[in-house]
Order: structure tokens, then sequence, then C-alpha cells
């Protein structure tokens, strides 16, 4: 799987303009609600994933539509960092065991999210709608199901984040790591595509006629 995502790696800048696109995601990324249009991006490549189309990074050209797609994302990416947040703080009272604990659930959170945006994201393409595609009981459990699938890929994301300081010289670190998204994110799809097939949906419909 590592020997995947080093490939996806070296295509990325064989692409006419990656340079510029990587740029503008991930500039963007740093801005909360505005990266929608990050997020957005993103799911333009997991869709040409599911239709089996040849993934190749979009132009920036139609911001409104890459906003409106990827809104759902990002708010849930801005309620996830203030819940880490208040998590943090509370935890932070507690002397001695409380920051252990916080490290421990931070970490957790930070290795699960690529794969609870993935989630989303597909279910958001296939349903069309904000309220079904978070049916959080049928997200948790299609992590539990499957998580096992997607660790390489996960651990992968988490090496990005210390690299992409790196790189970034802390100042631009979500330009590097917006590298790492649009390299890794459409692997992670073909995956779920592969488990779930044409029906990115699938758990959803299943849940609905039982």
């Amino acid at each position: 799987m590592f020997d995947k995502i080093i490939q996806r790696f070296k295509e990325i800048p064989k692409e006419e303009g990656w340079i510029i696109k990587v740029l503008i995601g991930g500039l963007v990324l740093y801005i909360p609600i505005l990266n929608a249009v990050s997020f957005g991006y993103i799911m333009d490549l997991l869709e040409d994933v599911k239709e089996k189309r040849e993934v190749k990074l979009p132009g920036w050209q139609n911001l409104e539509k890459l906003f409106m797609t990827g809104l759902p994302l990002s708010i849930f990416m801005l309620v996830l960092s203030l819940v880490q947040f208040i998590i943090s703080s509370i935890l932070g009272l507690i002397a001695c065991i409380g920051p252990i604990i916080s490290f421990a659930i931070n970490l957790a959170i930070l290795f699960l999210t690529p794969l609870l945006v993935l989630i989303l994201a597909y279910r958001l393409i296939e349903l069309r709608n904000w309220k079904e595609a978070m049916n959080w009981g049928i997200v948790l459990e299609e992590i539990q199901k499957n998580y096992k699938e997607y660790l390489p890929f996960l651990l992968g994301f988490l090496i990005c984040i210390p690299v992409s300081f790196i790189a970034g010289c802390c100042v631009l670190f979500a330009i590097p790591y917006f590298y790492a998204m649009i390299g890794i994110y459409p692997l992670m799809g073909e995956v779920y595509v592969k488990l779930h097939g044409n029906s990115a949906a699938a758990p959803a419909q299943e849940e609905e006629k039982k």
C-alpha cells in the first residue's frame, strides 16, 4: 500500500499546472468555511474514482460549485476542531493524567479524521443530503467494520503531518498537507468503492430497507 502512495505522489508533478493547483488548495485550507473549496476539490477527485474516470487534478474555475460541494465537510471539520479544543481544555484542568488522556483522544481523532472525511464525502456524493449523509450510527459502523482496510493510508496521513510542518516551515504547513490529501484520498476512494460497489452509500440504503 505504501508503494501506491509513493507512486501517486510521484505522478502529481507530471500533471499540468499542478503547482498552482496545490498552492491554491493549500492556502485556502487554512481558512475556516472558505476551505470548503478545498474539500470540494477533494470530493471532485473522489467522484472521479467512484465513476471510474481517470483521476486528474481539476482546475479551480468553478469556485462556487466547489464551495457548495465541500461546505458540509468544512463545517464538520470546524465543529470537530471545536470539540477537540473543548476536550483539551477540560482535561487540561485535571492534574497529571488529564494531559495524557487529552493527547490520546486527540491522537485518535487525528488518526481517524481522514476516514471520517472519506465516508462523509462519498455519502454526500451519493445521497446529496446533509442530514442523511451525516447518519453517525452508519458512519461509525462503517469505520468499525472496515477501518483495517485503510490503515496504511491513515498511517500515511499521520506521517505526512510532521513532514508537512517541516516542508512548509510550519507557517505554510497546509500546502504540503494538501498535496498529501490529493495524493492519498483517491487511493482511499478506490478501497471504499471496491468495498461498496457502485453505490458509495450502500450501508445507508441497506439500513433504510430494514
